[in-house]
């Protein structure tokens, strides 16, 4: 089994003639993503350092998602730019597909940790704001399952194919063993999901129970919002 095998008489109905691409689109979100990241990093490394002069745990987690995230957009930018992104795969020639193939093997990886680090750093930011027991032991249970998550999804993109190098083969590989990768693409999303209906749900105890008025809980709410979009992208 191979990364991609097409039938021979699928082949033949591909049609060759459209040459659309989506990857200059592709190459502007991710340019546009990037930059507005970098510019909100800084602003939060500036304000923990120099202003509250508190740089915690949840910031140094933020920073690793973010190194993570460099890493998955120059992989994106470079597969999209030199290696058919966004293109037709009928379109490539086969060495072409093959080396975009091995940059989503490791676009994969890469975000997968900045998506752990971010969870990471919004647990750890909880853990500051939430007393309760039961609070702070979902919290704790949320970031042992978020790292298992990762770990877990990582070991399973380096060991879906032996060897390694068939993930990535156009064509058959003599002797090579391939996992289906919908398997752990379901329970990618299912655990990627759960922990973000926690993270979601987690402030609204808080929110509730403490004596703000409708104005700032709406204001305090629709920031925890804004956090949870940012994990679930």
């Amino acid at each position: 089994m191979s990364a991609v095998d097409p039938v021979r008489e699928d082949a033949e109905r591909w049609p060759h003639g459209d040459t659309f691409s989506r990857g200059l689109v592709l190459l502007v979100v991710e340019l546009v993503l990037i930059v507005l990241l970098l510019i909100i990093v800084s602003l939060r490394v500036y304000s923990r350092s120099y202003l509250s002069r508190f740089f915690g745990l949840e910031d140094w987690f933020i920073a690793l998602a973010t190194v993570f995230y460099i890493g998955f957009t120059i992989t994106t930018c470079l597969a999209t730019f030199d290696y058919g992104w966004g293109n037709h795969i009928y379109n490539l020639p086969p060495p072409t597909v093959a080396k975009a193939l091995k940059l989503l093997w490791i676009s994969e990886l890469f975000f997968t940790w900045s998506l752990c680090f971010t969870k990471l750093s919004v647990c750890v930011f909880y853990l500051r704001l939430l007393n309760t027991r039961l609070c702070r032991r979902i919290i704790y249970i949320c970031m042992a399952v978020v790292a298992l998550w990762a770990f877990g999804f990582s070991a399973g993109i380096i060991a879906q194919c032996n060897p390694v190098k068939a993930a990535w083969s156009v064509y058959p590989q003599p002797g090579a063993r391939c996992t289906s990768i919908e398997v752990g693409v379901v329970a990618h999303a299912v655990v990627d999901i759960l922990t973000n209906l926690i993270l979601w749900t987690l402030p609204v105890k808080l929110m509730l129970g403490s004596g703000l008025r409708g104005k700032q809980r709406v204001l305090i709410l629709g920031l925890f919002v804004l956090s949870g979009m940012s994990v679930t992208c």
